[in-house]
């Protein structure tokens, strides 16, 4: 997909809105004594990673960002966002509302089409510039688009979510308006097989697809940066017993929000274990698959200071009991540069 003209915009992971009304000023410019009202909007959503990682809710952490294009005849990508462009929506008590009003009175009176289309977090880009989540600007066509970077502290990675409404009439605004999101991460989590003393003091992902652009609509996918990696390193320094045994070494918000992707041959998975003295104990992660909205969970046993097993079960983002495919378990490691090729049977079954 070819990159096109964005703007990088301030930082801040299926949704439903529906149009009420309050009264608000609004800079749209409806002409003159015409009722203002902002648009409310009834939001859910499937689970996501939000108010520390190691917990799914059913709740967003923070505003969506809203695209409104209203065009004569049929859709087609020379449309710009006329209608509303990076509106913010918050929750006020069961409903979401649109930071601005619009002239109502005036749009239902429209003979045209309209849609809409989202994405989360949303972005204040008043506020400034961040170096790694930008949008469109509202004078470029067609369907709006994200282009994001994953940042290196994990605290700071997003939950990106994306989605659209189908097509209606100007005239039917007041009626529901149904939107779907859905997750476009990879959530990445490690377990504790079998360690029972020592410390872990870091896990490290390397050769990681880190960039990519999508557009704002759910059954979009990613078009990553062939060309562009990165390391993710968890410092952990997590000291284990036998009562940590099958318990979640990356907690609170730790767990990675990753993009989905092929890994490449020069991937692999790094482990620093403790036990007086470091041990780094590697596994390749050559051709393994992240699906968009499924969490990844990486269990990994030390049979000995120099043998490391990993397993992995894949689970449906907000699933995260109901284990629907797995991977075999990883051939056995030799500490230093010597890597065994991770022989997969089944990267997912879905």
């Amino acid at each position: 997909m070819k990159i096109k003209e964005h703007y990088i915009l301030a930082f801040l992971p299926m949704l439903y809105l529906l149009v009420v009304l309050s009264s608000c000023s609004s800079e749209y410019d409806g002409g003159t004594n015409v009722s203002q009202s902002r648009i409310s909007f009834l939001v859910s959503s499937s689970s996501s990673y939000n108010g520390g990682r190691s917990t799914l809710t059913d709740d967003f952490n923070n505003s969506v960002g809203i695209f409104g294009f209203s065009y004569d005849g049929t859709w087609t990508d020379s449309n710009t966002p006329n209608l509303m462009w990076n509106e913010m929506i918050t929750p006020l008590k069961d409903h979401w509302i649109t930071e601005d009003a619009f002239p109502i009175d005036n749009l239902k009176l429209q003979t045209l089409n309209m849609r809409y289309y989202a994405y989360y977090p949303y972005i204040n880009f008043e506020e400034g510039t961040d170096p790694y989540l930008s949008i469109t600007s509202k004078t470029i066509a067609g369907i709006p688009y994200l282009n994001y970077t994953v940042p290196n502290d994990v605290e700071n990675q997003y939950d990106i979510r994306v989605g659209n409404s189908t097509e209606k009439v100007m005239t039917d605004i007041l009626t529901p308006s149904t939107i779907e999101m859905a997750h476009k991460m990879t959530a990445i989590k490690f377990i504790n097989g079998d360690i029972t003393s020592g410390t872990i003091k870091s896990i490290t992902l390397s050769k990681i697809h880190n960039k990519g652009e999508i557009y704002a609509e759910k059954t979009a996918t990613w078009a990553l940066d062939e060309n562009s990696y990165d390391n993710y390193t968890i410092n952990l320094n997590k000291a284990l017993t036998s009562t940590s045994v099958g318990t979640l070494l990356n907690d609170d918000d730790q767990i990675l929000l990753m993009m989905p992707q092929t890994l490449a041959n020069a991937s692999k998975m790094t482990m620093v274990y403790n036990d007086g003295q470091d041990h780094t104990l590697t596994v390749s992660m050559k051709g393994l698959t992240w699906l968009e909205g499924k969490v990844v969970t990486y269990t990994i046993s030390l049979k000995s200071l120099e043998r490391m097993h990993v397993s992995a079960s894949i689970v449906d983002w907000g699933d995260e009991y109901s284990v629907t495919g797995e991977v075999s378990d990883a051939s056995s490691i030799q500490p230093g540069t010597v890597i065994v090729d991770w022989e997969s049977e089944s990267n997912i079954n879905n």
